[in-house]
């Protein structure tokens, strides 16, 4: 809803690394459940050592940059996460209404209807969703 460039914090992706989980597991002897980051956050902690892994398959770092209105689909066995931004554009987004789920096809626990910290409304923020003053 708002432009996203490379020092605006967002999405970062480690392109094409889905395709490289099935070997990456084999070779570390299986998923770390230490490295889980439970139900309440839906995250795996990778390690350097794991990150190089994907690296030398040829998997790059790619921020995703995008205009506002701008949707950007991906896959989500992906590698990716939320870079914290450098510059001065408020980052504001929606996402779509799927369902997260676990491993074993279970619902997600951590998923919620309402954001962890509630997004200030703004006239700009108002305008941006459709609400006219």
């Amino acid at each position: 809803m708002s432009p996203n460039g490379p020092s605006d914090g967002g999405l970062v992706v480690l392109a094409g690394s889905h395709k490289h989980h099935k070997q990456h597991f084999d070779q570390i002897g299986g998923f770390r459940p230490e490295q889980d980051q439970g139900a309440e956050e839906n995250g795996y902690d990778y390690t350097a050592q794991d990150v190089a892994f994907y690296h030398a398959q040829g998997c790059k770092e790619v921020k995703i940059c995008a205009k506002a209105g701008d949707l950007i689909l991906w896959d989500s066995r992906t590698i990716h996460w939320n870079a914290s931004p450098v510059g001065e554009q408020i980052r504001f987004i929606s996402y779509h209404d799927a369902l997260p789920c676990r491993p074993n096809g279970s619902v997600d626990p951590a998923n919620r209807l309402r954001p962890f910290t509630e997004p200030e409304e703004t006239p700009t923020v108002m305008r941006l969703v459709g609400v006219r003053g």
